[in-house]
């Protein structure tokens, strides 16, 4: 790993780009017997909760108990939340689900709701909602017939975004893009030995099954009769978080298998003993090209 550092660099040195690390503290020169002195890097990763993250999502007919949900989280102790609607909601129901909330261990909640003309007229409400719940990083309107930002001036309260993608189903939300890509040194410890999708996720779907995504077909109960605990102790639900991207077709090849968080199901080929996918990425690893990519409003 020294040897690389090293390397890389002699390079940025070459592209005139070391001075910005230089003097951002980045980078430090010494000379090359001393690059024993630095111990190697601990790739060990460990989260405090059993699940880290989850994702709820609802249509006009679901109709399963939220509040019993959100408490079902609290005690996985769940940090992050995605809520999806495919179907209209109004800006009183989310703002009584976020009651559900206030006293919660959730570090972090994205909205992801279907456009009404009421969002449009009273975006005011929708910016009351961001300021009284501060866990709420971004409210989504999806379907809008224009796009628009509203960017928070205060950093600590979210954003609110109306986008015209169309998302009707989970199976909207696959794509890998470079402007999702994470570089942080969590992520690349958790790429070391887990899925950086999958691993310590728990989804419910617009009927109530618990799922590891909601667009995967398999169902460990329905949380109507299932706590989440009892799904996530099932046979199978935990598999996919130990789906390495060096254990995978093509992705082991690809110089950003650390940083791209992949929400595509990988499947297990019994007779080369390898994971792929059947759903292609766009980018091609064996000649560093893009793909065209279909703009979606979010990753998940």
């Amino acid at each position: 790993m020294h040897d690389c550092l090293l390397l890389t660099i002699i390079f940025l040195k070459y592209l005139g780009s070391y001075d910005f690390l230089i003097k951002k503290d980045y980078i430090f020169w010494c000379e090359k017997e001393e690059l024993s002195l630095f111990p190697n890097l601990d790739l060990r990763w460990d989260y405090p909760a059993t699940i880290t993250n989850a994702i709820i999502d609802l249509n006009g007919d679901s109709n399963y108990n939220l509040s019993f949900v959100f408490n079902q989280l609290q005690k996985l102790n769940c940090h992050h939340l995605q809520i999806r609607s495919y179907s209209v909601q109004t800006i009183s129901f989310w703002s009584e689900i976020l009651n559900y909330t206030s006293d919660s261990a959730l570090r972090s909640i994205e909205i992801i709701t279907c456009y009404s003309e009421e969002y449009h007229l009273d975006v005011k409400l929708v910016e009351d909602i961001l300021n009284k719940n501060k866990r709420v990083v971004n409210f989504i309107i999806h379907n809008s017939p224009h796009n628009n930002f509203y960017k928070n001036p205060d950093d600590n309260k979210g954003n609110i975004a109306f986008v015209t993608d169309k998302i009707s189903s989970p199976k909207d939300c696959h794509i890998i893009d470079p402007a999702y890509f994470t570089v942080n040194i969590e992520l690349f410890t958790e790429a070391q030995q887990h899925h950086t999708y999958f691993n310590r996720k728990i989804s419910i779907d617009t009927e109530g099954n618990i799922k590891n995504c909601p667009s995967l077909d398999r169902s460990f109960g329905n949380i109507k009769d299932t706590t989440l605990q009892e799904a996530i102790e099932k046979p199978g639900f935990k598999d996919l978080w130990f789906v390495r991207k060096d254990d995978t077709r093509i992705c082991r090849d690809c110089e950003f298998r650390y940083m791209c968080v992949d929400s595509r199901e990988p499947f297990w080929d019994e007779e080369k003993q390898e994971w792929y996918h059947k759903i292609a990425c766009p980018y091609d690893p064996y000649t560093a090209t893009w793909a065209d990519i279909p703009k979606k409003a979010t990753v998940v």
